[in-house]
């Protein structure tokens, strides 16, 4: 299994422990608080946001994937289903509320699996090593690649 992490987190920024030593924001909820680079606004939010959300789509688009399924959700049954498979109507909506912290599950194809962890990371797991691919799409969407 090949595991990695893409996030808006520069790694360059990490300490000699890996911490990531620059005062972010990490969240939905933190719009209209003040970080170090100021405050943070909705429109800096969704801009981020979306380039998480335009990578999710630029990896199924680069897999051609056709079928998503959504696994262990918490909270437990929220869509009173334990796995079932999206169609694209409901996936940017689930992808968002998702990444906003409404809920929780992971999104399953063949070839991966990738679920919001905390902090604003974005976890993949792969059955085939596909760094190169991965980074190209994190350069694109103006984040970054770290293995996981």
């Amino acid at each position: 299994m090949f595991q990695y992490r893409v996030s808006k987190y520069n790694p360059k920024l990490r300490d000699e422990n890996q911490a990531y030593a620059k005062e972010e924001w990490t969240s939905y909820s933190d719009i209209g608080k003040k970080f170090s680079d100021g405050t943070l606004s909705e429109k800096e939010y969704l801009k981020v946001e979306k380039e998480y959300i335009d990578f999710i789509y630029g990896l199924f688009n680069e897999f051609k994937i056709e079928k998503i399924k959504i696994l262990k959700q918490e909270p437990k049954n929220i869509f009173k289903k334990t796995s079932f498979d999206v169609d694209d109507k409901w996936l940017y909506t689930l992808i968002q509320k998702n990444i906003r912290e409404e809920f929780w599950c992971k999104f399953k194809t063949k070839q991966f699996e990738i679920y919001m962890g905390y902090d604003f990371y974005l976890h993949i797991d792969f059955t085939n090593d596909t760094e190169k691919l991965l980074e190209q799409l994190a350069k694109k969407h103006n984040l970054f690649l770290e293995k996981d």
